[in-house]
């Protein structure tokens, strides 16, 4: 046995740690919600590793998560909402939700944005990187289309099919 592979259950129970952290796999938790604010703090269960000989490390801290803007709540304009629900909706209505929490994030639902990065319209896409996925949506001039919301949101549902919700996380 090659000496690294000693830390293996560490290396296992650090990166099982971080996952459920980054809110990849459920965890058993404990979730507080507070109705007069949009936050949710979830207390992770503490985490043992004992490492060769005897030492022992506990970890145990609160984990504070900021959801997006509650969708219905914000002053998203209802023909971007209805674009969003067109495209979206074959994802189911969790992730509808999800994505118009995920509009007003990037842009407050407006497809005029673009950020210092590159990043353009709705869902804040990252262009000319994103060029196949617009072109793939039916939008093969994806600099004419940057502002367009339309082209945004089919080509951010696309990207979201193939990605998942990975391009969009903190």
């Amino acid at each position: 046995m090659h000496r690294h592979h000693r830390y293996l259950p560490i290396l296992v129970t650090v990166l099982a740690a971080c996952t459920t952290t980054a809110g990849t796999s459920p965890a058993p938790s404990t979730t507080t919600t507070t109705p007069s604010t949009s936050s949710t703090t979830t207390t992770l269960p503490p985490t043992t590793t004992t490492l060769p000989p005897t030492t022992t490390t506990t970890v145990s801290r609160p984990v504070t998560v900021t959801p997006p803007a509650s969708p219905r709540a914000t002053s998203c304009p209802p023909e971007i909402v209805a674009l969003i629900e067109k495209h979206w909706s074959r994802f189911g209505p969790e992730v509808v939700e999800w994505a118009i929490g995920i509009a007003w994030r990037e842009s407050n639902c407006r497809p005029d944005v673009a950020s210092p990065t590159g990043c353009y319209s709705i869902f804040q896409m990252a262009l000319p990187l994103h060029k196949g996925i617009y072109a793939a949506a039916g939008y093969p001039d994806w600099y004419a289309a940057r502002y367009d919301a339309r082209a945004s949101v089919a080509a951010a549902a696309l990207l979201y099919a193939g990605s998942g919700s990975s391009p969009w996380r903190l």
